[in-house]
């Protein structure tokens, strides 16, 4: 991104390349996260027909 942004805009696209990148790279993480959690309600909510009786 810093090469192709340095292309586009010179001097300014080295300074913008790594605001970018991380804010690409925090939108990712964000989807991940929440499909994780989705995924782990999922799993709990199996779980709990699963209680013993003594």
């Amino acid at each position: 991104m810093m090469f192709i942004l340095n292309g586009i805009i010179p001097i300014f696209g080295i300074v913008w390349a790594t605001p970018i990148a991380d804010i690409v790279c925090c939108i990712i993480a964000i989807i991940l996260f929440v499909e994780f959690l989705k995924n782990r309600t999922n799993l709990m909510d199996d779980s709990v027909g699963l209680e013993y009786d003594d």
